[in-house]
Formats: C-alpha cells, sequence, structure tokens
C-alpha cells in the first residue's frame, strides 16, 4: 500500500512539473513598438547563476553603479536603414544611444540573428545563427556557429583594393538549465527559461602582400560563459551575466529596468496628406503640409499612448517641434486636421 501511495505521489509530481513547464515561442517575442530599457554593470563580486532545474526562484540585488544605459526599440524592418542587405529580416532591434540596428528572423523554429548596420555600412553573418531555439523550455539543447569577415581598402577607383582583413568566427553550445520566475532589484518577472552558453570566438588578422597575397598576422581566441534569462512575456533577455571560461569570476552585468510594451493601435500608422522628418529625430522634427491646411493640431506621444508635447499651426506650409530633451524610443504623432486624425511613428535618437 505504502509502495502504491509512493508512486501516485511521484506521478502528481511529474504531471505537476509537466503542466508547469514554462515554454517559449515564436509568439512570445515582443512586437513592434515595444521598447526595453537595459542597464550595464561591472560586478563587484561574483554571482551565482545556480540553481538549475525546473520551477527556480532566482533573486539579485545589483548596487553597483551603472555604467551605460541601452534602449531597445523592437521596429518593423522597413524603418531601418539597409533593409536590403537583409532581405529576410522581419524584426529589428535598434539602440538609439549607439546608433545601430539588430536584424533579426524570427522563425517557427528559433530566433536568428542576421547581422547589424548603421545608417551607412551594415555587418553581414556569413550565415544566420539561432540565438534560441523555439519552442525554449528546459532541457533543450542547442549549439551553432557564423563568421564575419571585414575587409578595409586603400585607393582609389580602379585603384582600390583590399589590404587589410579580419575574420571573427563564433561558435557556442548551449542548455536550457532552469525555469521558473527571477527577481532584479525587487522588479519580478514571473516566467523565464535560463540559458547556459558556451562561447569562443576566434578572430584571425591578416594583410595582403602584392606578392604572395593574404598571410595571416595574428590570431585571438577567447573563451567565455554566458547565461541569459529569457522572459516569455516578451522573448527577449531579463537578465544577461557573463563569466569568464572557468566560471570563476563575474565580468558583466546586463539587466532589464524598464519594458513597455506598444498598446494596441498606438502604432499604426494611417494614410496621411502630411510628411514627418527626419527619421530617426536627433533634435527638431518637421512636419510638411503640402496642401497648407490652415489650422493642424500636433501631439507626441509616447508608448503608452500619453501625450508628452502638443503644439499648434495656422498655414504652415513647413512646421517643426523641438525634441531635444525628449528620452531615446520609438513615439508616434498624432495630427489633427479638418476633422481627420492622422498618425505618423518616429524614433528619438
Amino acid at each position: 500500500m505504502r509502495n502504491v501511495i509512493f508512486i501516485l505521489l511521484l506521478l502528481l509530481g511529474l504531471v505537476n512539473s509537466i503542466l508547469c513547464q514554462i515554454t517559449i515561442g515564436a509568439s512570445d517575442v515582443a512586437g513592434n513598438g515595444a521598447v526595453l530599457r537595459y542597464e550595464n554593470k561591472t560586478p563587484s563580486k561574483f554571482y551565482f547563476p545556480t540553481p538549475n532545474g525546473s520551477n527556480q526562484s532566482w533573486y539579485y540585488t545589483f548596487s553597483e553603479p551603472t555604467n551605460s544605459y541601452d534602449t531597445v526599440m523592437v521596429i518593423s524592418p522597413s524603418q531601418a536603414p539597409l533593409l536590403s542587405d537583409f532581405p529576410t529580416a522581419n524584426k529589428v532591434l535598434y539602440h538609439p544611444s549607439q546608433d545601430f540596428y539588430n536584424y533579426l528572423e524570427v522563425r517557427n523554429d528559433g530566433l536568428y540573428i542576421l547581422g547589424l548596420s548603421t545608417n551607412n555600412f551594415s555587418i553581414k553573418y556569413t550565415k544566420p545563427y539561432v540565438i534560441y531555439p523555439f519552442p525554449l523550455s528546459y532541457g533543450a539543447s542547442f549549439k551553432d556557429s557564423t563568421s564575419v569577415i571585414n575587409k578595409e581598402s586603400v585607393g582609389g577607383g580602379i585603384y582600390s583594393y583590399d589590404s587589410t582583413m579580419s575574420i571573427t568566427r563564433f561558435s557556442f553550445d548551449a542548455q536550457a538549465t532552469g525555469d521558473g520566475k527571477i527577481t532584479l532589484n525587487s522588479q519580478v518577472h514571473p516566467q523565464v527559461v535560463k540559458v547556459k552558453y558556451n562561447i569562443t570566438t576566434v578572430t584571425e588578422y591578416w594583410v595582403r602582400d602584392t606578392m604572395v597575397g593574404w598571410v595571416k598576422q595574428s590570431q585571438n581566441t577567447d573563451n567565455f560563459i554566458q547565461y541569459f534569462w529569457i522572459s516569455k512575456k516578451f522573448g527577449l533577455t531579463a537578465l544577461e551575466l557573463k563569466y569568464d571560461s572557468t566560471e570563476s569570476n563575474t565580468t558583466e552585468i546586463r539587466l532589464l529596468t524598464g519594458y513597455a510594451p506598444a498598446p494596441s493601435g498606438i502604432f499604426s500608422e494611417t494614410q496621411s496628406p502630411f510628411e514627418i522628418y527626419p527619421n530617426p529625430v536627433k533634435d527638431f522634427i518637421y512636419i510638411k503640409n503640402p496642401e497648407g491646411i490652415n489650422k493642424i493640431r500636433v501631439e507626441i506621444l509616447n508608448p503608452l499612448g500619453q501625450v508628452i508635447t502638443q503644439a499648434q499651426f495656422y498655414g504652415n506650409r513647413v512646421s517643426r517641434i523641438n525634441l531635444s530633451k525628449l528620452p531615446a524610443g520609438l513615439y508616434m504623432v498624432r495630427i489633427e486636421a479638418k476633422g481627420d486624425i492622422y498618425y505618423h511613428r518616429f524614433i528619438k535618437k
């Protein structure tokens, strides 16, 4: 009888574990218009990434000063400057403080990174590589690799030629070692999956010799371990902890301190007789009124749909609003004219 009860308890525990398992899929990745805010810190002590296993709880208090802030905006690929270099991208992460874009492809089998760009040049991986697979849950294991080739030229016109080259190869193997909830400085993320990455980067530096061709000058290899706590709420990281190759020293902290999903409808643009520029915006945003409509009312909305500033213009062909003090982020211009309302989306750097 005792054996029967023991077996029943084991079965109930197994069923409960299965029912409570957290699974992250493609549909969980934050939609266009979401804004995430991260802080980067240098650790003053060792932070344990344990415990492992299902239905765990992690508690972290980070009192170190913040080295830098990183606002990340999820935008449509059509808003990115060099989309033609990444034709399969269906989601872009824009970092206004550093003014660069990560091009992603969300597939049914995983979240892939294709490369990155500024407004003027792009860096493409030789092949897309998976950041994590879908569905992602405790116990999953995966690995991938890719590389980046960067050449620099000298001369000009028909006399230009590649003179130096760096080749960086990335490879990792990873395992989802836990799931549960994580508390970061009292901010609770109730559903996360923890993934451990063993990462190797190898960078080779080459110089082109006019007689013998490419000659390798040096090679650097770096091995390290990184943990991601990935939130089911938005399908991206809530915490990243980086360690040396022996996992005896915590070297970097990156934690989420704010998240704002785009409310339904707030970031839907509409057909409009008006034009706004530039986009992204640094100091001033200009509203072009080609039809010379006599009176227009302009409001700037934040991701929560709240009015940040407003103005009225009378017959101006081109009007401008000073946004130099506005924090970096994704915003909407709401224009009211002759009883109609128009929306334009823009990015503040």
